[in-house]
C-alpha cells in the first residue's frame, strides 16, 4: 500500500514539474515572439479589413448599376427621355426616384445619338460646376464605352458608369446612359464603406493615382491599462487596398489602423496566454490526480462499445459502476438508434427528392415543345397572312405606278412605297426566319445556323464569323431545334456583351455524339463566380435548360489563349440522332 501511495505521489510531482517546465518555456519563447505573431495576425487583418472595404465598395458599385440597369430597362421612362425635353426629364427622373427605395449615384446624364438632346442631372447634393452634359459624356469615353470608369474634372473625381440606352420593344439604340458618384470629399460613403470597422481604424481616405481626394477621421477616446504599457509596441503602417474594383486600380482605398486596436489584441493575446497557461496548470494538477487503470479500462470499454454500436443498433451498453460513463453508454444508444432513423428518412427523401425532379424534368420538355410550337404556328401565321398581303399591296403599288407613270411627283411616291413595302417584307421575313427558319427543316443546321440575323448584326460590327460544319448525319426535331435555339442565344449574346473581333461556331460529328461549340475573342465572363443558375442572367440560363432537355453535357468558360467565352455542348448519340443514325461512325 505504501509503495502505491508512494508511486502515485512520485508521479504526480514529476507531471507537474514536467508541466510547470513546459509552461515556463512555452511563456518565455511565447514573449519573444509575440511581436511577430501578433504583427502577422494584425497584417492579416488589415488585409482582411482592405478586402471587406473593396467588397462593401463593389456592392456599392452594384446597387448603383443595379439603378441604372433599372432605369435602362423601363421603356416607358426611355421613350419619356427621348421624345422630352429637359424639364420632362427631370420630373420623370424625379418621380421615379420618389418610387424606387435604393437611388445610389450622385448624377446622371442621358444623351441620344440621333439628335442633339443631352441632359444632366447633378443630384440634390451633388453640384457639377463648369461640366456640361456633352464633357460628362465625352470625358467618360463617349457613345462607345461601357461600364464605369474614373475621371477627375478639375479638383473633382468622379465613378461613372456608361451603358447604351435602347428601346426594348424594338431593340433600336437611340443614345447613351452615363451616370455615377461622386469620389472627391464623400465622407457620407467613405463612413457607409467603414462603418462594420469603425472601432478599429483611425483614419480612411480614397485615392486617386496615389493621392488623396477625400478623408475620413475617427477619433479615439480609449484608455490604456498596465498591460497596454508593458505590451506596448510601434503604431501600425497604413494600409493600401489592392485596387481591385470596377473603378481600376488608380482608384484605391486607404486606411490608418487604430493602434489601440492591435493594442488590444496584444493585450488579449497575453490576457489569453496567461489564463490558458493557469487552467493547463490546474487541468493537470487534476488529470494527474484522477487518472487510473479502471478509469482507462471503462474508457476503452466505452469505446469499443461504440464501435459496436455503430454497427448494430441492437446493441446495448453494460452498467459499470462509474455513472457518467453509463450515462454515456446509454446517450450512445440513443444516438445510434436516432441515427438509423434519420438514415431511413434521409433515403426516403431522396427518392422522393428524384421523383420531384423527374417532373420538374418532364415539365421542362413540355414547356419547351410547347415554345417551339408556338414559334412554328407563329411563324406559319406571318408567312401565310402578312407576307401574302404585302406581296399583294407590293404588286398593286407596280400597277399604279405603271399608271401613273406620266405624273412623276406620283411616280416617286410611289416607289417610295414600293421601297417601304420592301423593306417590310424583308423585316416579316427576319422575324419568320427568327422564329421557325424553314432551311433547318429542309437542309438542316449548316444551312440554317448562317442564316441567324445576329451574325449579318456581327458582321456590321466588324466581327469576322468562321463557321466549320463537319455534320451530316440526320438529327432529331427536337435535337435541331434545341441546337438552332442555343446557338441563336449565343451569337446574340456575343453580339451584346463580347467586345471582341471574332465569333467561331462548330458543328461536328463525333464517334460519340454531336458537338456544338460557340466562341468568341471578346472580354469574357465576369470575374466574380456564381452559381449554375446565375452564370449570365437569362440567356445562359436558356441554354443551361435546353441543354438539360436534350440530355446533353454544356460547359462554359474562358476560351482559347484564356481569351472570351466559350460554350460547348454535347449530345450523346442516343438522344441526337434519327434511326438510323445513332450507329453509324462518322
Amino acid at each position: 500500500m505504501y509503495a502505491n501511495l508512494r508511486f502515485k505521489t512520485i508521479t504526480f510531482m514529476l507531471l507537474l514539474l514536467a508541466t510547470c517546465t513546459f509552461l515556463i518555456a512555452f511563456l518565455i519563447h511565447a514573449f519573444y515572439d509575440s511581436k511577430e505573431i501578433i504583427g502577422r495576425q494584425i497584417d492579416t487583418h488589415n488585409s482582411a479589413m482592405a478586402i471587406r472595404l473593396e467588397d462593401g465598395l463593389r456592392n456599392y458599385l452594384d446597387g448603383v448599376e443595379e439603378n441604372f440597369l433599372t432605369i435602362r430597362s423601363n421603356d416607358r421612362m426611355v421613350e419619356s427621355f427621348y421624345h422630352g425635353d429637359l424639364d420632362n426629364f427631370l420630373n420623370t427622373l424625379s418621380n421615379w426616384e420618389e418610387e424606387f427605395e435604393k437611388v445610389r449615384y450622385d448624377f446622371i446624364a442621358v444623351s441620344f445619338l440621333n439628335s442633339d438632346k443631352c441632359f444632366l442631372f447633378g443630384g440634390y447634393f451633388t453640384k457639377l460646376q463648369h461640366l456640361s452634359c456633352t464633357d460628362l459624356i465625352i470625358r467618360s469615353g463617349g457613345t462607345d464605352s461601357y461600364g464605369w470608369n474614373t475621371i477627375k474634372v478639375n479638383d473633382t473625381t468622379l465613378g461613372v458608369y456608361s451603358t447604351s440606352l435602347d428601346i426594348k420593344s424594338s431593340g433600336k439604340v437611340i443614345g447613351q446612359l452615363v451616370g455615377g458618384i461622386k469620389l472627391s470629399d464623400n465622407q457620407y460613403l467613405l463612413e457607409k464603406l467603414s462603418y462594420s470597422d469603425q472601432n478599429d481604424l483611425h483614419q480612411i481616405s480614397f485615392q486617386f493615382d496615389n493621392a488623396n481626394i477625400s478623408t475620413l477621421m475617427y477619433p479615439s477616446s480609449r484608455t490604456k491599462s498596465w498591460l497596454d504599457k508593458f505590451l506596448e509596441q510601434e503604431e501600425s503602417p497604413p494600409v493600401t487596398s489592392q485596387g481591385e474594383t470596377a473603378l481600376g486600380q488608380q482608384f484605391t482605398i486607404k486606411f490608418h489602423p487604430d493602434n489601440y486596436a492591435s493594442q488590444d489584441l496584444r493585450t488579449q493575446f497575453w490576457e489569453t496566454m496567461i489564463f490558458g497557461c493557469v487552467v493547463a496548470l490546474l487541468i493537470s494538477v487534476l488529470i494527474t490526480f484522477t487518472l487510473s487503470r479502471s478509469v482507462d479500462t471503462q474508457l476503452q470499454s466505452l469505446i469499443l462499445f461504440a464501435r459496436k454500436a455503430h454497427m448494430d443498433k441492437r446493441t446495448t451498453w453494460r452498467k459499470t459502476n462509474i455513472t457518467d460513463f453509463n450515462d454515456i453508454g446509454e446517450e450512445i444508444v440513443e444516438i445510434m438508434k436516432d441515427l438509423k432513423q434519420k438514415e431511413e428518412l434521409l433515403e426516403h427523401a431522396n427518392i422522393e427528392l428524384t421523383a420531384i425532379n423527374e417532373d420538374k424534368r418532364r415539365i421542362l420538355h413540355h414547356l419547351i415543345k410547347s415554345q417551339e410550337h408556338e414559334r412554328s404556328r407563329i411563324s406559319n401565321d406571318l408567312h401565310d397572312d402578312m407576307s401574302q398581303l404585302l406581296a399583294v399591296v407590293h404588286i398593286n403599288l407596280i400597277t399604279l405606278k405603271d399608271q401613273l407613270r406620266n405624273d412623276q411627283t406620283s411616280t416617286d411616291t410611289v416607289s417610295n412605297c414600293i421601297n417601304i413595302i420592301n423593306l417590310m417584307y424583308d423585316k416579316v421575313y427576319s422575324r419568320i426566319e427568327s422564329l421557325r427558319p424553314f432551311e433547318m427543316g429542309n437542309f438542316g443546321l449548316s444551312v440554317s445556323i448562317p442564316k441567324i440575323h445576329a451574325i449579318k448584326q456581327l458582321e456590321k460590327q466588324d466581327y469576322g464569323v468562321l463557321m466549320e460544319f463537319e455534320q451530316e448525319k440526320k438529327l432529331n426535331d427536337d435535337i435541331k431545334s434545341n441546337l438552332y435555339r442555343i446557338a441563336q442565344e449565343a451569337l446574340t449574346n456575343i453580339m451584346k456583351h463580347a467586345n471582341g473581333t471574332l465569333a467561331t461556331i462548330k458543328l461536328q460529328d463525333e464517334a460519340q455524339g454531336v458537338r456544338l461549340i460557340i466562341e468568341d475573342d471578346g472580354v469574357g465572363l465576369p470575374v466574380t463566380v456564381k452559381p449554375a443558375t446565375e452564370r449570365g442572367g437569362f440567356g445562359l440560363m436558356s441554354i443551361q435548360e435546353r441543354a438539360d432537355y436534350m440530355n446533353a453535357e454544356l460547359s462554359i468558360g474562358a476560351g482559347t489563349d484564356n481569351e472570351g467565352v466559350a460554350i460547348n455542348i454535347f449530345v450523346p448519340a442516343v438522344y441526337a440522332y434519327a434511326a438510323g443514325e445513332k450507329d453509324e461512325t462518322p
